[in-house]
């Protein structure tokens, strides 16, 4: 891919999260209705992130900003969002990443845990593969101890 096409693919993927984003905070009941569309929608984005990340940190700090819209949409999303977080572990263990977009794609997979309800977390954990399943142990621990009881009382 070269540097003008990277360029486009990097704006077209953050114009696809704002819009993603801007739905589920203006109309979270009309997400509901079309939730599989929706969600095809974050699958294909996550999927596609290992192509534009080596380019540039701006596809994961979109992606940081569709997840924390849907982490405060939780009671809404909770059905759901273990879906994304599989895609994402998918991703993480599959993928040579940077270290920098790997700090913000966990912070993504935070916001998405979030989301995630108990009784998802026992389908998640067995939607995972051995890799997958590595990347998470150490997410989640992550998660729990920097993220999960932030800022509440």
């Amino acid at each position: 891919m070269s540097r003008e096409e990277s360029g486009l693919w990097i704006a077209y993927f953050g114009e696809c999260c704002v819009l993603l984003s801007v739905a589920l905070q203006t109309r979270p009941t009309d997400v509901l209705r079309v939730v599989s569309s929706f969600l095809t929608a974050i699958r294909k984005l996550i999927e596609f992130l290992p192509k534009v990340v080596f380019h540039s940190i701006q596809p994961a700090k979109s992606l940081v900003r569709l997840a924390e819209q849907i982490g405060r949409h939780r009671t809404l999303m909770s059905p759901y969002a273990y879906i994304a977080v599989c895609d994402l572990l998918r991703v993480l263990a599959a993928s040579a990443i940077p270290h920098v977009v790997r700090k913000e794609l966990h912070r993504a997979a935070y916001y998405l845990l979030d989301a995630t309800g108990r009784r998802e977390m026992p389908v998640l954990n067995s939607r995972l593969s051995p890799e997958e399943r590595d990347v998470f142990r150490s997410i989640y621990a992550a998660y729990v101890a920097k993220h999960k009881f932030s800022g509440k009382a």
